[in-house]
């Protein structure tokens, strides 16, 4: 796992995890970060230090993580068939029983709710408290890879196989858009800070920038390798993602108020071409100094 200056595309850290790291993701305070490994194990990795501890509990390779709001717990998603939360001081976990591989998770913004995908092509809403499962969302054709909350938590966005970007409301389960134009698996999605747009990051080899409020596709950023996650800067006006090849790029969000006219324009990258990324690869951003 390695850290990278976004200004500059310069790796200024690296953590050994002796498995091949499919998730991770930023603590909110910035001061640690969370990967989910192919040994099946959690490791929390201090920034600073690099020092790190293991949460054992998943019995397959870890697929997807993510800490809550508050900074306490870290859900994760396994092809175990299960989703666990985890306390980060303690390391103990609950499990929240599925029946399929378990993809994507995320935390809603108040840390109360937590959805997952699933490679049983649906999206599930779980009450983070009790564990109880409060909804179900139907609707994509394949299994589904990517979820993210909105900012406000009134909506969920998610990718899938099926090769469309949904939008969702939360928590009825309502689907209220459908965004097409991607020719491969939807594998990343990330709503802006603002929640006007959501960036996806597809196996066509494409980034797009889609506008909410209309579904009309923004803006697109085409490289030779698909991508398999992405994450937005704090401040929105730029995003990292990762490819298969190995490459993290730094993609500027560059709008025009005026024309109405919004770019992607990369700023620089890093890494590979090294051995392919696994099929989890993964991207975090941490939190602005402002919000830590």
């Amino acid at each position: 796992m390695r850290l990278w200056e976004a200004a500059s595309g310069r790796e200024v850290a690296r953590f050994e995890d002796p498995s091949a790291v499919e998730a991770v993701a930023f603590a909110p305070d910035g001061r640690h970060v969370v990967s989910g490994s192919a040994d099946t194990m959690l490791r929390v990795w201090e920034v600073a230090s690099g020092q790190s501890r293991c949460f054992e509990g998943h019995t397959s390779p870890v697929t997807a993580v993510a800490f809550s709001p508050n900074g306490r717990h870290i859900a994760s998603g396994s092809y175990d068939n299960t989703l666990r939360i985890w306390e980060l001081t303690s390391g103990q976990s609950r499990i929240f029983a599925t029946r399929n591989w378990v993809l994507a998770v995320g935390f809603s913004p108040d840390g109360r709710h937590i959805v997952s995908g699933s490679i049983d092509k649906t999206l599930r809403l779980w009450e983070a408290a009790s564990g109880r499962e409060v909804a179900r969302f139907e609707g994509h054709t394949d299994l589904v890879d990517a979820v993210a909350f909105s900012p406000d938590g009134r909506y969920i966005a998610s990718g899938s196989m099926d090769h469309t970007l949904r939008l969702w409301e939360a928590p009825s389960g309502r689907e209220i858009a459908r965004f097409e134009g991607h020719t491969g698996v939807v594998a990343a999605v990330a709503f802006s800070p603002d929640g006007r747009y959501i960036v996806s990051g597809s196996g066509d080899e494409t980034l797009r920038l889609w506008e909410v409020a209309s579904g009309r596709e923004l803006a697109r950023f085409a490289s030779d390798s698909l991508f398999r996650c992405l994450a937005l800067a704090p401040t929105g006006n730029s995003l990292a993602a990762g490819d298969n090849g190995g490459r993290v790029h730094l993609i500027g969000i560059l709008v025009d108020e005026a024309d109405k006219a919004i770019w992607l324009r990369g700023l620089a990258s890093g890494g590979g071409p090294t051995k392919p990324a696994t099929p989890h690869s993964a991207a975090s951003w941490p939190p602005s100094p402002a919000s830590r």
